[in-house]
């Protein structure tokens, strides 16, 4: 089976660039979200991410790997690919290894605009992965704060759940009967004439 690497821009395949190993994107949702983020890449009709879509190591930098006991040098499980064609600094050619990939020879250079759009690009996804992460603590805590402010507000619902504290606050058997007096008060209510 050939692989071929997901990346938009580059062509390497496994059948051509043998001394390539490919490497799956992780199954954890929000790895595989930073992925997808940094290939700038969200599935949609040009790319679904199945356990068979890979990323060449050329978008990974030595510091990505680690070396194991024997000797083999295997992607971290934090590493996120960070190494593109869309990074290249102005007037500065691929190297060849990956101008080859990138389209049958041909050099490739960012414009100073480029540039500048995709240094706005990585700070705003930085921005985003930062505020999404602090959206999450906010919900957490507000989750937190609204389960205690139930548990102190004196309510129905909150004795609910046992007949004895229904008894002794209402006067009702349990919550049923409770609540099919307070239906049939509030459906008469509407008709009831108040004298001041």
């Amino acid at each position: 089976m050939v692989n071929y690497c997901c990346v938009p821009l580059c062509h390497s395949k496994s059948s051509r660039d043998k001394e390539l190993s490919f490497h799956h994107f992780p199954k954890c949702k929000s790895k595989k979200k930073k992925w997808k983020v940094k290939i700038r890449h969200d599935e949609g009709e040009l790319l679904t991410i199945t356990e068979h879509t890979q990323v060449c190591p050329l978008h990974f930098t030595g510091d990505d790997y680690r070396t194991t006991p024997g000797g083999l040098k295997v992607l971290k499980d934090d590493a996120v690919p960070s190494a593109f064609p869309w990074k290249t600094p102005v007037n500065q050619c691929l190297s060849k290894t990956s101008s080859r990939r990138m389209g049958k020879g041909k050099e490739k250079t960012l414009c100073s605009h480029c540039q500048e759009k995709d240094h706005e690009i990585e700070h705003l996804t930085e921005l985003f992965q930062e505020n999404e992460d602090e959206i999450k603590v906010l919900k957490s805590n507000f989750i937190s704060v609204k389960s205690r402010i139930d548990s102190m507000t004196f309510s129905f619902k909150r004795f609910e759940g046992s007949d004895d504290d229904v008894h002794l606050y209402s006067g009702f058997q349990n919550a049923s009967s409770s609540r099919e007096f307070m239906t049939f008060v509030l459906s008469h209510a509407e008709n009831m004439s108040y004298w001041s």
